[in-house]
């Protein structure tokens, strides 16, 4: 059988100094497992704290911590703890010094359960047994490898998620069954239908039962959901019809603005065109009255001709005809 790679489930912490004696574990870990547990082991080169751990830690499902006095002393594993410990991610102490199990030996990394010995058979053992259940391979319930959880959802379908990582998905009125490991676990139910609907549940699994049940109500957030989800649409509508209207009032006035400055425009163009037409029809008078006034040249011809014949007609025309036409 094609052994499984679960490399990118697991981080494996330890002090550098120790790479050898996880090596060694591994090796056998992997035997029991049939799995490939990690594609690569670290130098001390690569025994630095950055953010490229946090992100292997970020995305792996267990943090493996390998207790030692140089793990106790090495501000990298203690760094990588504490991370793991912040974002909620699940951490499995094993102590591989070979000395007898002390209960001491993760209390400088503040851990929430007893750490497991590789120099212990019984408790290697056990150690073998806790890996596969929280690698979900099957083994026999009881205490050490975990309680079976039964989820109990009513009405709504959900997503079940352990720090971020998916479990199982519990359906309405069907057993949903998850084994957790002895200790708090970060649970979270995410309705299928509606991802906004969500609820967080710190379960502890106390390890002494062989199987518990917790009852998941999502129908209550699902039903205040949507009665906050139609509060805010009534509210969208009236901030919009409230919008529509000021808009509409705005349009009016602009409207009506414009209404009066293009009258106003066509009052003055009228203006205009009315003085226009005064000041052409004052120009035509004041030209006929000028064309009237002065003697046409068939006058004066006449005058001259008159002048030649009767000289003394001609004296006494000039000066009317200067006085009259031309002195002004």
């Amino acid at each position: 059988m094609k052994m499984q790679d679960i490399s990118n489930k697991l981080f494996l912490c330890y002090a550098w100094e120790d790479a050898a004696e996880v090596k060694e574990f591994v090796k056998e870990l992997e035997y029991e497992l049939n799995a490939k547990v990690s594609t690569a082991m670290q130098d001390g080169n690569d025994n630095t704290y950055n953010e490229e751990k946090e992100r292997k830690i970020e995305e792996t499902a267990f943090l493996v911590l390998f207790i030692s006095d140089a793990a106790r002393n090495s501000d990298y594993v203690a760094e990588c703890v504490r991370y793991a410990q912040n974002i909620n991610r699940n951490i499995l102490p094993i102590v591989i010094e070979k000395k007898k199990l002390f209960t001491s030996a993760g209390d400088k990394f503040n851990l929430r359960s007893k750490p497991y010995s590789i120099t212990d058979e019984k408790s290697k053992e056990k150690l073998f047994g806790q890996f596969k259940a929280l690698l979900g391979q099957t083994v026999e319930a009881g205490d050490e490898y975990g309680t079976l959880v039964h989820i109990v959802i009513e009405e709504r379908n959900a997503k079940v998620r352990r720090y971020g990582e998916e479990l199982d998905t519990a359906y309405a009125g069907k057993d949903c069954k998850i084994r957790l490991a002895k200790g708090k676990h970060l649970l979270e139910f995410i309705d299928i239908e509606t991802p906004e609907v969500r609820c967080s549940v710190e379960y502890e699994v106390n390890g002494k039962d062989k199987e518990q049940f917790l009852k998941v109500n999502l129908i209550d957030l699902y039903k205040e959901n949507e009665r906050e989800r139609q509060r805010q649409q009534k509210e969208e509508e009236l901030n919009k019809k409230i919008e529509d209207e000021a808009y509409q009032k705005r349009l009016e006035l602009y409207q009506k603005q414009m209404e009066i400055e293009h009258q106003q425009q066509l009052a003055q163009i009228e203006e205009q065109k009315r003085l226009e037409e005064q000041r052409r029809r004052e120009e035509e008078r004041q030209t006929t009255y000028e064309d009237r006034e002065k003697p046409s040249g068939c006058l004066i011809a006449v005058i001259v001709v008159l002048g030649i014949a009767m000289p003394g007609t001609l004296l006494i025309s000039l000066p009317y005809l200067y006085f009259k036409y031309y002195k002004k």
